[in-house]
């Protein structure tokens, strides 16, 4: 039975970003994803809210630019992951801000496992800007839906099962 409390994923991602990244999370629900997303499970508290997320959560799902480690509640959810013991809380990532090299911090780098290759670049297809993302193009979104290919996979991989019903 399916805990109304239990998540598959943690979507972690900056504000500023929502136009571009509610596509994704419904690309997550439409592959049968129970996804933890701020705009339908953010309570009052704010910070019991984020952690009952992660912790009720298979996966966190970061979304990381310079916006998102910038963001105080962004980075407050990957500590809050780190901190998860018995398992460790897996974290992937998405990468929406081309040459993370250049802008990732030592400390989103390491939170992020960027060496372990558990991440997934869409840089590319996020670069659209948010303007053209509030009412997007078929092709747009079928960018998306092949960008996001890698990350299906990584997530397949980790285990993580899916818990909605798809229908094909």
């Amino acid at each position: 039975c399916l805990s109304s409390s239990h998540f598959d994923i943690f979507f972690s991602h900056p504000w500023k970003d929502k136009s571009f990244l509610k596509h994704v999370f419904a690309l997550l629900s439409a592959a049968g994803y129970r996804v933890w997303y701020d705009v339908l499970e953010m309570k009052w508290d704010l910070d019991k809210s984020m952690n009952e997320g992660v912790k009720n959560s298979s996966v966190v799902m970061a979304c990381v630019n310079g916006d998102y480690q910038r963001s105080v509640n962004c980075m407050k959810e990957l500590q809050m992951a780190d901190a998860i013991d018995n398992p460790k809380k897996p974290v992937v990532s998405l990468v929406t801000e081309r040459g993370p090299k250049d802008w990732a911090s030592d400390e989103l780098r390491s939170l992020c496992s960027f060496e372990t290759n558990m991440y997934c670049d869409i840089s590319d297809v996020a670069q659209a800007g948010s303007t053209a993302w509030e009412n997007p193009s078929a092709d747009m979104l079928s960018d998306l839906q092949e960008s996001m290919q890698p990350m299906l996979r990584i997530l397949d991989e980790l285990g993580i099962a899916k818990s909605l019903l798809t229908l094909q």
